[in-house]
Formats: C-alpha cells, sequence, structure tokens
C-alpha cells in the first residue's frame, strides 16, 4: 500500500492534474505507469471509494468525484459547516422533497434522518509563520 496526493486542476493556477509523490516530492503524470489502482482519495470533507477497474493500472480513472458509479461519497454534506451524515430511509432519495421549501430542503426532516459526527478530539493544527 502506497499513498499520493493528487492535484486536480481547476483552482490555484493548477493547468492540469496530476501525482504528488510524497517520498520525492516530485510529479507524477495521471497517465503513468508506476501506480497499479487506487482505492479511494479523501480530503477534509469527505472520502470517496474508487468503484472503476483498475485492473489495467492507474492510466483511465476518471476523477469525477460527482459520479457515483465511479466514486461512492461516504458522507453526504449539506454545507461545507455541517456535521451530520444523512441516512436515507428504504426508497428515499439523499436529496430533499421538492414541496419542502423554495430550495427543496426540509431542515427539521433532514436532521431526524442523520447521525451527528462527534467532533475531533485533537486540537486543530496551528502552523506559524516562519
Amino acid at each position: 500500500v502506497h499513498c499520493w496526493v493528487l492535484v486536480l486542476h481547476g483552482k490555484r493556477e493548477v493547468a492540469s492534474s496530476f501525482y504528488l509523490e510524497p517520498s520525492t516530492g516530485q510529479q507524477v503524470e495521471l497517465d503513468t505507469e508506476k501506480y497499479l489502482g487506487i482505492e479511494a482519495i479523501f480530503n477534509h470533507t469527505n472520502y470517496w471509494v474508487n468503484m472503476q477497474d483498475c485492473g489495467s493500472g492507474v492510466q483511465e480513472v476518471v476523477f469525477d468525484l460527482g459520479d457515483s458509479t465511479l466514486w461512492e461519497n461516504m458522507f453526504t454534506m449539506e454545507s461545507e459547516h455541517s456535521m451530520f451524515v444523512k441516512i436515507p430511509a428504504a426508497g428515499e432519495s439523499a436529496i430533499g422533497d421538492e414541496d419542502s421549501d423554495e430550495d427543496g430542503f426540509d431542515e427539521d426532516e433532514y436532521l431526524a434522518g442523520c447521525i451527528e459526527l462527534p467532533h475531533s478530539w485533537t486540537e486543530p493544527i496551528k502552523i506559524s509563520q516562519l
């Protein structure tokens, strides 16, 4: 098992996506033959499990995290500040009922089907400026 950083294009003037190899600090192209597969991706808000076949390596992996046929997300967050995970009832969508309000979201109904995640037991990391 090996971990590396995936940097996706589109923000902070990143022109094309690439991997960052943590053991060397080198930039590695997405079509590399060095990596055999990707099990999961995570960031500060969610964890996605790769549902794609990596039998031929990572060259053809699609990084559309919004496509649930390619990536299964573990936490459905309503907002970036939410600490709740929606557990839909059988036959129910995780998306709010359109009749609930103008946005289609009924907060009371949503919270009734949620689990409150425990807060982190660690203190926030503080990086001093040098």
